[in-house]
């Protein structure tokens, strides 16, 4: 796919000028194939937001960022016409914008292709795809992921949490995003319906969503958020000898924290009134 983008950019991208302003985008048919009687060059936008939509699906497919930059700045172009092209309305997208669009006769206002006349007004058609382009969103794919578990902005048992999400109809398998809010990295990939990822920290808010996707479509989760709860902890004291009636014994006591993730920040040993030991160290087992 990467090499067709590339043949459309170096043969189909097309600038001209109109009302004063130069506006860049993408023409149906090469510039050499325009015969004398086409009328003047220009640009068609729903061709120009399917462009934007396929770069963004191709970088997303292949895991790279080679088209980005370019993604963005033809995105950038479909909303300067929006706003400021011949015949724009401000709110849909014109069909074409012509060289000199802006001056010529009205029966010459369209970009002659072999399929139709596209005519620089307002379009149904470039509008769909100029908005599919901004918001990143593909009409020919499935559904995305429906999150289930942990619900969104809920608790959740500190020490682990299955993450889980409805099946997508089409979707081979799923990249499961997790980590610290608000940009959680790509912890994995699976084709079932759940993911569990490493052990979480007490008190800690983790942001999660899920990617569906096959070799040619990818649908995206909203992200959720959950925090974990705090550990229930338990201490045990143990001593393995005691001989203190005279100078020099010994007394050797261990204090146990569970489960693992569980620490103790202070101890102190006494007999009778007299502290003999403290502890002031945060430790899951330490001897005194």
């Amino acid at each position: 796919m990467a090499p067709a983008l590339q043949w459309l950019l170096s043969h189909f991208a097309r600038s001209i000028t109109a009302a004063g302003q130069t506006f860049q985008g993408f023409d149906l048919i090469e510039p050499g194939e325009h015969g004398p009687d086409d009328g003047p060059p220009g640009i068609a936008w729903e061709f120009t937001g399917q462009a934007v939509f396929a770069m963004r699906l191709v970088d997303s497919l292949y895991g790279q960022s080679q088209f980005t930059n370019l993604a963005s700045f033809y995105l950038n172009q479909i909303r300067q016409v929006q706003l400021s092209a011949p015949f724009t309305d401000g709110s849909g997208l014109p069909a074409a914008t012509l060289q000199n669009g802006d001056s010529i006769p009205p029966a010459q206002q369209c970009l002659v292709t072999p399929f139709q006349c596209i005519a620089e007004r307002v379009g149904l058609a470039a509008t769909a795809w100029g908005a599919f382009a901004d918001l990143n969103a593909n009409p020919f794919g499935f559904d995305p992921p429906s999150l289930e578990s942990p619900d969104d902005g809920t608790m959740a048992t500190w020490q682990n949490a299955t993450l889980t999400w409805d099946p997508v109809g089409g979707a081979a398998s799923y990249d499961v995003y997790f980590g610290s809010c608000p940009n959680p990295s790509l912890a994995g990939n699976t084709s079932t319906t759940s993911f569990s990822p490493p052990a979480l920290a007490a008190n800690s808010t983790y942001c999660w969503y899920v990617v569906g996707k096959n070799s040619f479509q990818f649908a995206t989760s909203p992200i959720w958020t959950f925090t974990t709860t705090s550990p229930n902890c338990a201490y045990s004291i143990s001593g393995s000898s005691a001989a203190v009636a005279s100078s020099g014994g010994s007394l050797s006591v261990s204090l146990t924290a569970s489960p693992q993730n569980c620490v103790w920040n202070a101890a102190s040993l006494r007999i009778g009134s007299q502290s003999i030991h403290q502890q002031a160290e945060p430790a899951m087992e330490r001897s005194l």
